[in-house]
């Protein structure tokens, strides 16, 4: 027979998601926040694995590769205002992290910032591509 498992009442469900770390195109949903990325120097964010982001309904998220570093997390928000922190897995955020600056501290000559956006772009998609062969190995292999 089949084994029975319990089910929460309706409106009683668990809340999921919410402690478990982003990856693979749930990141995609997140938008590097510009204004403040060029006001926090890449090393402290790569230090911290924190980058802010806006949600495409424009809400500011924390991306936190760790989040319980609350120090950092208030430093942000004190800078930011108010932010809900989104948990990120820290070989994830990296390379985000990293495509925000390059992004940022790009130049505006127009040759220039084509490089630029073509390496970005590479960079990015070369992201994407470790995680959802690390995606589909863990769920086939």
């Amino acid at each position: 027979g089949r084994e029975h498992v319990p089910r929460p009442e309706p409106g009683k469900e668990a809340v999921t998601g919410a402690s478990k770390p982003r990856k693979g195109t749930e990141m995609a949903e997140f938008i590097p926040e510009t204004s403040l990325v060029g006001k926090i120097p890449i090393t402290y964010a790569r230090k911290n694995l924190l980058l802010p982001c806006r949600t495409a309904s424009g809400e500011l998220v924390l991306v936190s590769g760790n989040p319980g570093a609350r120090e950092a997390i208030d430093e942000m928000r004190f800078l930011a205002g108010p932010a809900r922190v989104v948990p990120a897995a820290g070989e994830e955020i990296l390379p985000l992290i990293d495509a925000a600056y390059e992004r940022v501290q790009a130049p505006e000559r127009e040759i220039a910032g084509q490089f630029r956006t073509a390496e970005l772009a590479a960079r990015f998609m070369s992201a994407v591509v470790k995680v959802v062969a690390g995606q589909i190995e863990q769920k086939y292999f």
